[in-house]
């Protein structure tokens, strides 16, 4: 089979969920072992085997263990840095929004409402942008805000975490990019397995050709709307990431 193509990349879904996919595949494979090994001696164990062990490297490649783990202590981070801004913005919106509070401007042109709002989406650029925005808000009008019970700790605390989140987002996009590149240049791993995923749904098709529950785990297309659905935030079958308590505004 020619697999040559303007575009060398095989699959168009995204990176780490073909492996994904072809665990999906190889459980259903394992179960039904003994139909694909009537059908041919390549799905004996030894084929199953090699199947598996295309996957695991693949996975290795797409979510390499040390980067994988210093992702989620950067993002663990990020979380929590975001969820102090939320608090100590809605500090603000109190001594922006009191009666007798003397800054001429809403608490919303203040740039809290924003702010807020990116914070508690955990959208790390937003947060960022909105939070240069209410510092340099404070810093105009600082004598007014400290009238109402601003302090220099405050004050710093936007200042500080406005770099602290910048540096771990950039430093996760560079561990994000590096991955890319990683996988880039094996591509020839990463079609290996799915030209292989393509073959085993197609045999699978064939073998279980009129029953329907059995022909959705054989399509790939139905695959992979399967690990987007259970990658969903907030996915009961989704246990990673982000924090799903609701705050109120």
């Amino acid at each position: 089979m020619n697999t040559t193509k303007k575009n060398p990349r095989a699959y168009t879904c995204k990176d780490e969920e073909l492996p994904t996919i072809g665990g999906y595949v190889l459980t259903s494979m394992r179960r039904d072992q003994t139909i694909f090994e009537a059908y041919s001696p390549k799905y004996k164990n030894e084929g199953l085997t090699a199947f598996e062990g295309e996957i695991k490297a693949a996975e290795e490649l797409v979510n390499p263990k040390s980067e994988t783990n210093q992702l989620k202590l950067i993002t663990s981070r990020l979380y929590g840095k975001m969820d102090l801004v939320w608090t100590n913005a809605n500090y603000l919106v109190g001594y922006v929004g009191s009666r007798d509070c003397k800054v001429p401007i809403s608490v919303t042109d203040f740039g809290l409402t924003a702010l807020k709002q990116r914070a508690r989406a955990k959208d790390a650029e937003g947060t960022i942008k909105n939070l240069r925005f209410v510092s340099a808000n404070i810093a105009k009008y600082k004598t007014e805000l400290a009238e109402q019970g601003l302090t220099d700790e405050m004050e710093q605390f936007f200042i500080e975490t406005t770099a602290a989140i910048s540096a771990d987002n950039v430093l996760q996009y560079d561990i994000v990019n590096n991955r890319k590149a990683i996988v880039q240049a094996n591509l020839d791993l990463m079609n290996g397995l799915y030209y292989r995923i393509k073959e085993v749904c197609k045999h699978g098709k064939i073998l279980f050709a009129g029953n329907v529950g059995k022909l959705k785990e054989y399509t790939y297309s139905e695959l992979l709307k399967k690990v987007r659905n259970v990658s969903k935030p907030g996915n009961k079958d989704n246990k990673g990431g982000e924090n799903g308590d609701k705050q109120p505004e």
